[in-house]
């Protein structure tokens, strides 16, 4: 199905809708795993344990009406509206200087080490700028809607949305 001889080494994203008390651990109120059906909390615990490549997404419900109430974005890739808004948002290649067509969706504060799947934490890069933000030296970061880039002899430069209407200066 996915090509490879041995699939453990592909990305898979597990969706788990559970109550505040059992995400606090606690609960046992059965615990949702989308396109599957109800589980035990335990075996929702195992599911995560057990999955050290997939990505584990918790998504709450309101205890009163059990509606959706936070999706927790905790996913290694961007999904579709957040990677759309990045591109829209950016429009070219976020590295200062560089004017290329968006190539890769980025995660400004690495993902390994901790940083949101999320439009704030996101931005837009060509290949080439992705590779270099990760060689030695480099680092990226975020100061509002602004990426600061730093490269290995120490110079900053700052790179921020264009405007996406024509009319609107950055401030």
């Amino acid at each position: 199905m996915t090509g490879l001889k041995y699939a453990d080494s592909c990305d898979v994203e597990v969706n788990l809708v559970l109550d505040a008390k059992t995400l606090l651990a606690g609960g046992d109120t059965p615990v949702e795993l989308d396109g599957y059906g109800p589980i035990s909390p335990d075996v929702a615990d195992e599911i995560i344990a057990r999955a050290p490549n997939a990505s584990i997404r918790r998504l709450l419900i309101d205890p009163v009406d059990g509606t959706l109430i936070v999706r927790e974005p905790r996913r290694r890739r961007f999904d579709r509206p957040t990677s759309a808004h990045i591109r829209t948002r950016d429009r070219s290649c976020r590295q200062p200087g560089c004017d290329l067509q968006i190539r890769d969706d980025d995660h400004i504060q690495d993902y390994q080490f901790g940083g949101p799947t999320t439009a704030d934490n996101g931005q837009g890069l060509c290949a080439r700028s992705h590779t270099i933000k990760h060689q030695p030296g480099w680092t990226v970061k975020a100061d509002g809607k602004t990426t600061i880039w730093r490269t290995p002899t120490g110079h900053q430069y700052r790179s921020t949305p264009p405007p996406i209407l024509p009319g609107h200066l950055r401030q």
